[in-house]
């Protein structure tokens, strides 16, 4: 990596929002990235990524997870408190390589959150802020100074009841920046729309929320109205009485509003008494923020930063490859001489034999797949490629290809229809400290391998270690919602960020994989005589290994997306696309009888889910009857009954596995809430994967029926569905004797794909038309 430029990437998470704040800021960070002799670039999908080659990317919103192979920050300049209201901007954080902090509260909020995970990323030591250029100061114009409140979408707008109060008083005038529609990233003599604005005010109203006033955040208007060599006009932040003292005017906006309205009026007299007190304010805040708080400075500690975040992982690497027992293997003898870059600190054998299963998609598919596994940046591989439709093609492939880092070893299974046949064909054949799965059409990062054996390094007593999986559409792509907007530009996102999870193997023990069978690697020790036993698994062979390794040690996520699950939506030729829910069933069922008294961690073991999951058919009516509910996952449910399933307490889930993968549909849900009496309500909140299905108040004990749209990011097969009450309702309170509680009663749902609705056959939409509402008796018993 060059020691004098980097190429930077800044990821626009909001391209289509007029005048949007992250736009300013990308387009003041590229001005400066070029003075000090970088490069930055604008980027909305990975594919802008990929194509600009950065040595590094900086994502501007904690909606925007890391996408791409490339070493991946968070500007963490939001306050907390917002960061879990989405669980993708949770997951999103998780998947960044380090954090560019805006505050010691946010810095705070990180650790805690990497304490439970046992993860540590770095964070920098400086803070991260949406700064400005500091060029030199310019007058006002005209002899008074006049107040100017900045408005961007995207930015936060704290109490526009005060703002709207001061602007009727005559005190404020707001600006939107830039034209509606505009995105011309050319700056003009004087640096930009808003600095004009400022200038010509010569005076800046900085608000900030009580969000922000909590975890010390400061606006980026703070920021441009010093560089504008405006006075500034804010109120009590920590930051700013920090950093500005006596160079910034403050107000109290805790007051009424007539009063901060007096507070301001007497304020603008105050500098209109004597103009050399805004200007000696104007040159104190610039001085104060200079050197220490201004862009330039700011974008060399973060390219020093991410220097060194990139080294040390790369040192890391290499030290933990280093330590690996450097035994002679006649398998490397055969490979090709590894490159000189790399010769010097490979070991003496592969590090990880990779099982890949071959035989039905072409030589040019698994060629991508090998590729991968040559691309990783340090360390020896070999690919054991297991044919089991014996293809003579496919084995002068497997004899011809020559990559750096890595060995082909060919052997074949026979077609037995078992999945599992040949995965166990190629772990018999794992010589390596360390194996692992890589499916023909999928692939890695050219740092997997490496990271995840670093991870093995410093934890010496755990077997199994999986990183994150990022899912790539080969067949075109989605716009996320927060790639849509007023200005309709069209982005297509062919990645998503499909797997970030902690280690959770109540979630395994019901057959929910959130490892993905090419994200892991395990030592090879843990392949003992009963391991190596072939389950005979049409399908869900990938869940069996987890959970028969699970018991025998522990699990670590490296918390990294680091895995490439290759998608095609139109081809729809994906394995798992084919098989049919029958044959899901008839696997699941084999798999919980051969492993029903494993002894799991915890001394859990699948004798309490002898039963296969619950899967529900799309297109199909469907009761939450005692067999759903009992083989389902779920928290807060009373056991199923005739009518449906009760949620225990205010709140409740469900985890719905689908029958097949669905992105656009409907949903159908019927539903009821408790009450003291038939005549009392409360208010219902339903959502599924964080979309709405119901907002709003419910008589009690009457069945209400809500159809709606739903549109998930990507296609998926699994769903969440929650739902919450005001309160709950014992029986006992009827003089019944069964104490337990109810809130939500959930009767019937039905899912169904976009494309399908329409093709509903007569009885059901004969159901869905002439759906009434109907009383229920509140339980006695």
């Amino acid at each position: 990596m060059p020691h004098s430029d980097m190429d930077i990437a800044l990821i626009d998470s909001w391209p289509n929002l007029v005048n949007s704040a992250q736009i300013a800021f990308s387009r003041r960070f590229r001005w400066a990235a070029e003075k000090l002799g970088h490069r930055a670039f604008a980027v909305v999908t990975s594919d802008d990524i990929e194509a600009c080659n950065p040595d590094f990317v900086i994502a501007l919103d904690e909606i925007s997870p890391k996408l791409t192979a490339f070493p991946t920050f968070g500007a963490m300049w939001t306050p907390p408190i917002r960061y879990h209201r989405e669980v993708r901007r949770t997951r999103s954080i998780l998947s960044y390589d380090g954090y560019l902090v805006g505050s010691e509260a946010v810095r705070s909020y990180l650790n805690d959150l990497e304490f439970s995970l046992g993860v540590e990323k770095p964070k920098s030591d400086f803070l991260f802020l949406p700064t400005d250029s500091f060029a030199g100061l310019a007058q006002p114009r005209g002899p008074h100074r006049t107040l100017a409140y900045e408005i961007a979408a995207g930015d936060d707008h704290p109490a526009p009841d005060l703002v709207a109060a001061l602007k009727a008083a005559g005190l404020v005038s707001t600006a939107g920046g830039p034209p509606p529609g505009s995105r011309d990233d050319t700056p003009s003599a004087e640096g930009g729309a808003d600095r004009l604005t400022l200038r010509e005010h010569g005076a800046a109203l900085c608000l900030h929320t009580d969000e922000q006033r909590e975890a010390d955040l400061p606006s980026g208007r703070l920021f441009e109205a010093a560089a504008a060599g405006a006075v500034i006009v804010t109120d009590e932040l920590p930051f700013a009485r920090r950093i500005l003292g006596n160079a910034a005017l403050f107000i109290d906006t805790s007051a009424s509003r007539a009063n901060v309205v007096d507070q301001v009026r007497r304020q603008l007299l105050w500098l209109d008494e004597d103009p050399r007190r805004g200007e000696r304010l104007a040159a104190q805040a610039s001085a104060a923020l200079q050197g220490r708080f201004d862009l330039e400075t700011m974008l060399a500690q973060c390219c020093v930063f991410a220097r060194s975040v990139i080294e040390g992982a790369q040192r890391s690497r290499l030290d933990a490859i280093r330590a690996l027992p450097k035994t002679e293997s006649v398998v490397l003898r055969q490979a090709a001489k590894p490159s000189a870059r790399n010769e010097a600190h490979l070991p003496e054998r592969p590090l990880v034999d990779v099982v890949v299963r071959i035989g039905e998609r072409p030589p040019e598919v698994v060629e991508r797949a090998l590729r991968s596994i040559a691309r990783q940046d340090c360390g020896t591989y070999r690919a054991i490629l297991v044919d089991y439709k014996s293809n003579e093609a496919m084995e002068a492939f497997a004899q011809d290809f020559r990559a750096r880092n890595i060995v082909v070893t060919y052997v074949t299974s026979p077609d037995t229809g078992y999945r599992s046949t040949a995965l166990w064909a190629g772990l018999a054949r794992v010589e390596a400290p360390f194996f692992a799965i890589l499916d023909d059409d999928d692939s890695i990062a050219p740092d997997h391998f490496p990271s995840l054996i670093e991870l093995a390094s410093r934890h010496p007593t755990s077997g199994f270690f999986y990183a994150g999986t990022i899912r790539v559409e080969d067949e075109g792509g989605v716009s996320p919602p927060n790639l849509m907007g007023p200005l309709e530009l069209q982005f297509r996102e062919p990645r998503e960020l499909m797997f970030l999870e902690p280690n959770d193997l109540s979630r395994l023990m019901l057959f929910d994989n959130y490892i993905t069978s090419n994200s892991f690697i395990a030592r090879a020790e843990l392949l003992n005589e009963d391991v190596l036993v072939n389950p005979q698994l049409e399908v869900g062979e990938d869940v069996y290994l987890f959970l028969l390794l699970a018991s025998r040690t522990k699990f670590q996520s490296s918390f990294r997306p680091t895995a490439i699950w290759h998608w095609r939506s139109v081809s729809r030729d994906q394995s798992m696309l084919v098989v049919d829910s029958d044959r899901w069933r008839r696997a699941a069922a084999k798999l919980a009888l051969r492993l029903a008294y494993i002894p799991l961690p915890a001394t859990m073991t699948l004798s309490r889910v002898a039963q296969p999951p619950f899967v529900l058919e799309l297109g199909v009516v469907t009761s939450f009857d005692p067999e759903v509910v009992a083989r389902s996952q779920g928290g807060a449910l009373n056991s199923g009954e005739l009518a449906g399933v009760w949620t225990s307490a205010t709140r409740g889930f469900m985890r719905l596995l689908l029958s097949d993968f669905v992105q656009n549909g409907q949903i159908l849900l019927e539903f009821a809430v408790s009450g003291t009496s038939p005549a009392a309500t409360q208010n219902v909140r339903i959502s599924m994967d964080d979309q709405p299905i119901y907002n709003g108040p419910v008589r009690a004990w009457v069945l209400i029926r809500v159809e709606r749209p739903f549109r998930f990011a990507r296609s998926r097969n699994v769903a969440m569905l929650r739902v919450e009450c005001d309160s709950t309702f014992s029986p006992r309170q009827a003089g019944g004797a069964n104490g337990r509680e109810l809130g939500v009663l959930l009767s019937k749902i039905l899912i169904e794909r976009e494309d399908r609705r329409r093709r509903r056959p007569q009885w059901l939409r004969a159901f869905v038309r002439y759906m009434r509402r109907r009383r229920i008796s509140a339980p006695t018993a």
